[in-house]
């Protein structure tokens, strides 16, 4: 893909909300739980306001690796690896 570092990972956002999710859940702690909402806040930014989100007509894609100055890439393990945290968290 040519794209060099550094950028932002929709990948990453998900596993760190997931295991913030899984924090909250085994402790009780409401800490882990507020850490997690705003880490997957970060999936409703677009790619490009430097986010991890490229939102088309009618579409949302949550990429893998992204950057502003770059295009989308639509990496399906990342999307779907996105598509599976947000879905344990909601």
């Amino acid at each position: 893909y040519k794209l060099s570092p550094p950028w932002v990972s929709g990948f990453a956002q998900a596993l760190i909300g997931t295991a913030f999710s899984c924090g909250a859940d085994s402790t009780g702690n409401p800490s882990y739980s507020d850490a997690a909402v705003e880490t997957f806040s970060a999936l409703l930014v677009s790619t490009a306001s430097g986010g991890v989100t490229t939102f088309g007509s009618d579409t949302v894609w949550f990429e893998e690796a992204a950057r502003e100055d770059f295009p989308s890439i639509k990496i399906l393990n990342g999307h779907l690896t996105a598509m599976e945290g947000l879905k344990k968290k909601v």
